[in-house]
């Protein structure tokens, strides 16, 4: 009898040894999966923050970019009106032939209608190259302001592809008679008076006038359009950035 009681002591204690070493060791591996959680929690947070931080960097950079693109198209809107004034100055003078009273002025005048016929639209785009090449554009958090920044950069692109199709040759025709001076201190002779007035009556000074108004109007509406687009990404790169401050 005691044989067999021993033997049941016996069993028992290598059942209770067995369930604590198992217990022990599922608490081993329970302890080893919480710390890995832990650390990658850790790493997620540590790389979410670096995130964040290279995103405001690009943000900011961006609002840099767009403020220069800003001042640049603020110059051809500034521009184009008067522009548009003195081609139309042309077609009437062609047409109807009205008194000229200074003809330096006026010829003068013809050479702005130049103004902008060889300038090409050269935008701040380093920082999405940036972000194209190495693939951060997927830091920006905000998608629709990341939709807006695509649209603009793609504008720019169709602008310039659809206006380089519609160039003249209206300023060199005009500046073969009449170097364009914009301090005004390049004197005409009278002959060069002479030869542009009687430039200015053919066919092919109208034809130019012509192609260049289509041009500026064209030119008008890319860039009002533009800097609709500008302003209204200025506003948004502004709020997210504001919106870091208070994170």
């Amino acid at each position: 009898m005691s044989k067999i009681w021993n033997k049941y002591r016996l069993d028992t204690l290598l059942k209770n040894k067995i369930s604590k070493y198992f217990i022990y060791a599922i608490g081993e591996i329970v302890l080893v999966v919480i710390g890995i959680l832990i650390a990658l929690q850790i790493n997620n947070w540590s790389s979410y923050k670096n995130d964040r931080l290279l995103e405001k960097q690009y943000l900011e950079n961006f609002l840099r970019d767009f403020k220069n693109d800003s001042s640049s198209l603020a110059y051809f809107s500034d521009t184009y009106p008067k522009k548009i004034e003195v081609l139309l100055q042309a077609r009437k003078y062609i047409h109807q032939g009205i008194e000229i009273k200074d003809s330096l002025a006026f010829i003068d005048n013809m050479g702005y209608g130049g103004v902008g016929s060889r300038a090409s639209m050269v935008e701040s785009k380093s920082t999405y190259d940036d972000m194209i090449s190495t693939g951060n554009l997927r830091l920006l958090s905000n998608e629709n302001l990341k939709q807006s920044i695509l649209y603009y950069y793609q504008m720019v692109e169709n602008t310039k592809l659809y206006l380089g199709n519609l160039r003249t040759e209206y300023a060199t025709f005009i500046n073969s008679f009449s170097p364009y001076d914009s301090r005004h201190s390049f004197q005409l002779e009278p002959k060069d008076v002479q030869l542009a007035f009687k430039a200015f009556k053919t066919d092919e000074f109208l034809r130019l006038t012509n192609s260049e108004l289509t041009y500026a109007y064209a030119f008008r509406v890319r860039v009002d359009l533009l800097c609709k687009i500008n302003s209204h990404v200025i506003k948004e790169i502004n709020k997210e950035i504001n919106r870091f401050e208070y994170d």
